[in-house]
């Protein structure tokens, strides 16, 4: 054998054992599985039970705390539709794994989707004796800005309750903190239209349609139905394919009852702003092309709540604002400046210059 031939089988040799260290890596170290968009122009609870069983295995294996930073990094495209689906499907691995005591390793990240399967999964696990300690652990970790933690709290109560019992589980939101729209309520209604707690019991992901676009919120009581049609808004830009237009339609529809109209143009901003990446230029074309300069602004305002809280992005949700027409900009700057997270709840923010 010549020393070229003997040269070439040890080159051959040490490639088989590359590639098979490359699949052998691969194989102890797997990325999450994808969410395929196969059912309802969006994901199946089949393949969420394959991305919970994924996660849960991580946060088992190296600790809740690497777990979510991994999770985090896992999701580069900040404006994936399924992001905060993603983090649902975390947070109920980690309440699983880690008990009430793990709330400690979600954040804001993905609209506080962690946050919203965790708090579900405990009030369906431990029932609804300790709803005013899941409660009190919300405002203790977050004080003013308690709402999205609860909101899963509420995500939890309608399963507790049985998804047909919506009057029921928005009775037990009233016994916590209680908001006319977000928080319990929220969480109430977002799990009966996506059903992200049923999908290991066979239930579809998202809630199928029927003719009456308005059901289940023209059928409760009055009290209800402002938060119902708020979330009513997330379900739509499935159904209609985030049809900006059509959604409106369906406001201007609720112009009847005041609260009604306002929540329904107040989320289609908040879930034009989810749905782009909080992009507020994108986010003004939308509403821009409202009906009128009162719908714009409604838009707007949805809007500019969820932006706001993105910490690099006061700035383009006072900007927001500033594009209205008056007097609906000083309207829509002094609802922020009032909010949690708004100038007069930072001071350094006071001397920001807005651009127009």
């Amino acid at each position: 054998m010549t020393k070229y031939k003997l040269a070439g089988i040890i080159f051959f040799v040490l490639v088989v054992i590359v590639v098979a260290l490359f699949f052998l890596v691969a194989q102890n170290n797997p990325s999450p599985p994808p969410l395929v968009n196969d059912f309802g122009g969006r994901v199946s609870g089949h393949k969420l039970n394959e991305l919970k069983a994924y996660w849960s295995k991580e946060i088992a294996e190296i600790g809740p705390e690497a777990a979510y930073q991994k999770f985090v990094a896992s999701i580069t495209d900040r404006g994936d539709v399924d992001s905060h689906t993603k983090a649902h499907v975390f947070g109920e691995a980690l309440y699983e794994i880690g008990g009430l005591e793990a709330v400690r390793f979600c954040d804001h990240s993905f609209n506080f989707g962690c946050f919203h399967s965790f708090f579900g999964s405990a009030v369906h696990e431990s029932g609804i004796e300790i709803l005013k300690e899941f409660d009190q652990v919300c405002i203790d970790k977050y004080e003013n800005k308690n709402l999205p933690c609860q909101h899963g709290i509420g995500h939890g109560l309608v399963v507790y309750t049985g998804y047909e019992n919506l009057t029921e589980a928005l009775d037990l939101c009233q016994t916590i903190s209680w908001q006319p729209t977000g928080g319990c309520s929220s969480g109430v209604f977002m799990e009966y239209n996506f059903r992200t707690m049923g999908v290991t019991e066979g239930q579809n992901f998202i809630r199928t349609p029927s003719e009456n676009l308005y059901e289940p919120c023209d059928e409760l009581p009055t009290k209800y139905q402002p938060s119902c049609y708020y979330e009513q808004v997330q379900w739509w830009q499935n159904t209609l394919k985030s049809d900006w237009q059509k959604i409106s339609g369906l406001c201007e529809g609720l112009s009847d009852n005041q609260a009604n109209f306002n929540a329904c143009y107040h989320a289609l901003g908040h879930y034009t702003a989810a749905g782009n990446n909080y992009n507020a230029a994108v986010v003004g074309e939308i509403c821009s092309a409202m009906p009128s300069a009162k719908t714009v602004a409604l838009c707007s305002e949805g809007a500019s709540w969820l932006i706001i809280a993105e910490p690099d992005k006061v700035q383009d949700a006072y900007n927001l604002c500033s594009q209205l027409d008056t007097p609906y900009n000083e309207q829509c700057k002094n609802k922020l400046d009032n909010s949690p997270y708004g100038q007069t709840q930072h001071p350094s923010l006071k001397n920001v210059i807005l651009e127009t």
